[in-house]
């Protein structure tokens, strides 16, 4: 499908409309009349030619992602003119984001399970360049792989309308939405539709989601003293994301990360902390808003990378749902790997309640295919999908590493600023790389430009004296609790004293530019 053809469509449309009764186009291209709500119109007769644009986009943009970047700048533009928005238009903007999904499931019925598998036969998902050695994936993993491909063209309509909202709709949007997700969505009057529609996914909480385990917080992590999880935790999860050649890119891409990966990192800290509190991730609470803010962050660098010219067919579709289930196994698998290697080995039953906790967290985060992640109950599992992701991923490359190093130098300046640390940065260097070929093995490290370690022997007797004491302090119901409160006041404390909002939720404030 050519830029043509779009542009053929938009004639024949903007055409339809003008040719309309006044009214309509009163309530379609002006502001809204004085007695209207802020965001919304109740006009038939609106809705209607909103509807004829959404098949016209439909029909110009399902064929392939350049006549999707097409049709969504259309409508992007045409949203910047109006400021009143039906609630119709809420479909308009969905449709558009997951038309591609849609019809390739319509095209070949037969050849999808109940439950929305890929089967190996399906022609009419695109593999991307990305993707190596699927023959043995497929013969490993069996259909997760097949899933994996279609979900690597697939994003999240959701967050990406609010996106388009967002710049349309300008500063009376981003109140909204800052309100919503403080206050809940009843609290808003006439909310623009793309952010009722976030804001209600957001607010519906899966049935198998135990409401005394949120209040409780992450206790697998909350249970770690807070120096041994900042040692460890952070900085393993975020260099492991850099592993993936896609997500390298397009940090990388942005010009800001390397030279920005302390603060990176301390927001990364921020968000993690705020998501594990008692009570962080109940609605309106500040790991919940955190949490919600970084989803629509990633929906920004998705749109500004697809303005940029982002190569989908090689690709993929910016941070699609794989590369946050690979973003979140980091955070659940990945971090607590690193932990473990300091002594802080998790049982069975805290992995179970770890990962039911986690689950929540990625379907904050917009992981919409709960088959993808939701039976995973334990580390096992979890290497299982990660040991798909790595299968099939290209070895790091110079982004990966340029990325490793930056992270690594923020994680040893980090810990050399604490008002009594622990030791010098040279060592801190040492122990650092120890814990993260620890957590990765030689391979990976050797491929991440991570050297050899001479601060492996002082790993080794730091993780026996730390798992002899964690040891006596799960033995006594009571020693554990008044520790484990213990760590919370202090995280309590350091959040308390954060300074002020990070860059995920900053873009929502003010909306940070695209370029």
């Amino acid at each position: 499908m050519t830029s043509a053809l779009v542009l053929k469509y938009r004639k024949k449309v903007l055409t339809e409309m003008s040719e309309r009764s006044a009214m309509a186009s009163a309530v379609v291209f002006s502001k809204p009349p004085p007695s209207s709500p802020p965001f919304s119109s109740n006009s038939s007769a609106a809705s209607r030619m909103i509807s004829r644009r959404c098949r016209s986009l439909r029909r110009c943009a399902g064929v392939d992602s350049c006549a999707c970047s097409a049709a969504m700048r259309f409508l992007s533009r045409w949203l910047r003119r109006h400021r009143s928005v039906p609630s119709s238009a809420t479909h308009v903007i969905l449709t558009v984001l997951s038309f591609r999904q849609q019809d390739q499931k319509s095209s070949h019925p037969e050849e999808h399970e109940r439950s929305g598998l890929m089967t190996h036969t399906d022609q009419s998902v695109r593999v991307p360049g990305r993707v190596i050695d699927l023959d043995r994936a497929r013969e490993r993993h069996g259909e997760q792989a097949d899933r994996m491909v279609r979900l690597l063209g697939v994003g999240d309509p959701l967050a990406d309308a609010v996106i388009l909202e967002i710049d349309a709709l300008g500063k009376e949007s981003r109140r909204a939405l800052n309100a919503g997700l403080a206050d809940g969505l009843a609290s808003l009057t006439g909310p623009p539709p793309a952010i009722a529609a976030f804001l209600r996914q957001m607010e519906t909480v899966p049935a198998w989601v135990d409401p005394e385990m949120i209040r409780r917080g992450e206790t697998a992590a909350l249970s770690v003293p807070l120096l041994w999880f900042e040692l460890s935790a952070m900085a393993t999860a975020l260099v492991h994301t850099y592993s993936s050649p896609a997500i390298a890119r397009l940090l990388v891409q942005t010009g800001r990360l390397t030279t920005m990966a302390p603060r990176r990192l301390a927001e990364t800290g921020m968000w993690t902390a705020q998501a594990t509190m008692p009570g962080g991730l109940l609605r309106g609470a500040p790991g919940y808003q955190a949490t919600a803010q970084v989803r629509l962050l990633h929906a920004r660098m998705r749109h500004s990378a697809l303005k940029r010219g982002w190569d989908t067919a090689e690709w993929g579709v910016p941070i699609n749902q794989v590369d946050v289930a690979r973003t979140w196994l980091d955070f659940a698998l990945i971090s607590y790997q690193a932990i473990a290697a300091l002594g802080f080995e998790l049982t069975e039953a805290e992995q179970h309640d770890m990962y039911r906790y986690w689950h929540y967290i990625g379907y904050l985060l917009g992981l919409d295919d709960e088959s993808f992640y939701r039976d995973i109950t334990g580390h096992q599992a979890a290497a299982e999908l990660m040991g798909l992701f790595d299968l099939t991923k290209h070895a790091p490359d110079e982004n990966s590493r340029a990325l490793t190093t930056a992270m690594i130098k923020a994680q040893v300046g980090s810990l050399a600023a604490h008002p009594q640390p622990l030791m010098s940065p040279a060592d801190l260097t040492h122990l650092v790389h120890a814990i993260l070929r620890s957590a990765y093995g030689d391979e990976l490290s050797e491929q991440l430009g991570i050297p050899e370690s001479t601060a492996m022997p002082f790993l080794a007797l730091t993780r026996q004296a730390n798992r002899d004491a964690r040891r006596l302090q799960t033995a006594d119901p009571t020693v554990a609790a008044n520790a484990l409160a213990q760590n919370v006041a202090i995280r309590e404390a350091i959040l308390k004293a954060a300074s002020p909002a990070p860059t995920y939720q900053q873009h929502a404030h003010t909306g940070l530019p695209d370029d």
